[in-house]
């Protein structure tokens, strides 16, 4: 698990590392920002295509549309912030070639997500609608199901970071899952 810094340390380092970047064209600083967000573009990749080869390649995308397009991040939003919106815009378009119908499983629940002809509407629907699964869980739940399932926190970690035991972690994510699987075939 890696140590957590108050946010706008976190955003001076991008900053300086954008600017070294763009305005210098140094790659390394570039690079410093891949190693940084990988991880996480990644996931996001993954969680959306559930395809290992394919999170790969759109991961790939992203950072190389990121680093054409470094001349046109004005440091509204946090770095992080502005790479995955580039990462969910490449992800959506990755979809529309697919044209498919895709399932998001969380760990034996199914979200329905309907690609195609009205993707983005059906998509957004389907994941505010775990989302707010999600919200309805006890806080300690709903914490478990975040850090296992969004940041792909081992239990172990999970224990570490909520200050409990591996089991207790496990026990609330069972428990998050059965309530959601009853939330989620409501109909």
């Amino acid at each position: 698990m890696s140590p957590s810094y108050p946010i706008e340390i976190v955003q001076s380092a991008d900053e300086a590392l954008v600017r070294r970047a763009r305005d210098e064209g140094d790659k390394v600083a570039f690079y410093e920002l891949v190693k940084k967000y990988q991880r996480m573009i990644w996931r996001q990749c993954n969680r959306a295509t559930r395809k290992v080869e394919i999170a790969d390649e759109l991961a790939q995308q992203v950072f190389l549309k990121a680093f054409d397009k470094l001349n046109s991040f004005r440091g509204e939003a946090p770095f992080g912030a502005w790479l995955c919106r580039i990462a969910f815009n490449t992800i959506r378009d990755w979809h529309r070639v697919e044209r498919r119908a895709e399932v998001v499983t969380i760990e034996g629940v199914s979200v329905p997500v309907h690609v195609g002809y009205d993707e983005a509407l059906s998509r957004e629907r389907d994941l505010t609608r775990l989302r707010g699964a999600i919200e309805t869980l006890p806080e300690k739940q709903k914490k478990v199901v975040l850090l296992r399932v969004y940041e792909a926190y081992s239990f172990k970690e999970i224990a570490v970071a909520l200050g409990g035991t591996e089991g207790s972690a496990k026990v609330n994510f069972h428990y998050a899952m059965k309530t959601l699987k009853a939330i989620l075939t409501v109909v």
